[in-house]
């Protein structure tokens, strides 16, 4: 499985912030849309796009709901129904690239698609963030679920949203992930990786080895002993002053130029079968930086 065995590329605009404090990532699918990501990239594509949109169950407009167990329903509603989705995608063989939205949204986007792959403990993960998104209910600070997604898919957390598409197996193996970008984190999440061995690039590393060598070998290791792989990108990986557009900056992030040069090693490897770019706070851009990231990342990674 490569990208040149898909039909067609879907995108995927999944519209939730209730993961998140900063709940206008909601916005980011629509404004995406509007600015015609479909258009701008069929243009320069060999594959036709389309755009489906996934709307949250509730919008937050108007709502004064706090973070943790008063969000979960709408949460587990959103993540089935964006499963429901990629997992079709997989299956009419086209390309799913799902834009967020908070970074929940992933619990979704990756049960779906390993379970079209029947590929469930043999999926791939590499998962592009400023942080560790690793959090369960009782080590987050916060209990915002945008902190729990890759605890959630190694099989930690909130039973409803591990097994929203199966009753018995997690989604992923520790040793078929690989986080990049890291360099905020809580002594939690960070024992929960330790312990299960989940390989992280802390920004140290990359700088003293660069990007392009620890992408590729986080490639050979997401690929080894797995029925396909994807990608996970949160905005905030990228450094603040080419990323503003998010809703938890961190300082000292990558730069866009050495991500983009870079991303043809995954988009010419064998297994890459998904995509998303999360965390799109539109109100919080500035003119118009990240959202033309996220047009330069489609550019790069998709056919």
């Amino acid at each position: 499985m490569d990208l040149s065995s898909f039909e067609k590329i879907i995108l995927i605009g999944a519209s939730s912030g209730w993961g998140a404090k900063r709940r206008e990532t909601e916005f980011g699918p629509s404004f995406m849309y509007e600015k015609d990501l479909t258009g701008h990239l069929a243009a320069r594509s060999t594959l036709p796009v389309s755009w489906k949109c996934v709307p949250t169950p509730i919008s937050f407009v108007g709502q004064h709901i706090p973070l943790g167990k008063a969000t979960l329903a709408m949460i587990t509603s959103h993540a089935q129904n964006v499963a429901k989705v990629t997992r079709r995608a997989t299956h009419e063989n086209c390309f799913p690239c799902v834009i967020g939205g908070d970074h929940s949204i992933a619990i979704g986007t990756w049960q779906g698609i390993s379970d079209a792959l029947d590929a469930r403990g043999a999926f791939g993960l590499i998962w592009f963030d400023a942080h560790m998104d690793a959090h369960t209910p009782q080590t987050s600070p916060s209990q915002a679920y945008h902190g729990m997604p890759v605890a959630t898919l190694l099989g930690y957390g909130e039973d409803a949203l591990i097994h929203i598409t199966d009753p018995a197996t997690p989604t992923l193996s520790p040793e078929h992930v690989v986080l990049m970008g890291v360099r905020s984190f809580e002594a939690g999440e960070e024992a929960l990786l330790a312990r299960l061995g989940v390989r992280i690039y802390f920004m140290d590393e990359i700088r003293t080895r660069g990007f392009e060598t620890c992408l590729q070998e986080a490639i050979a290791r997401v690929q080894a002993g797995t029925k396909g792989f994807g990608l996970s990108i949160d905005l905030d990986g990228f450094d603040p002053a080419f990323a503003p557009g998010v809703g938890s900056p961190e300082t000292g992030g990558l730069y866009p130029d050495e991500v983009v040069s870079a991303l043809h090693h995954v988009k010419g490897a064998k297994g890459f079968c998904g995509l998303e770019i999360m965390e799109f706070n539109p109100t919080r851009d500035r003119d118009n930086i990240t959202s033309n990231l996220i047009e330069s990342l489609a550019f790069a990674l998709l056919p």
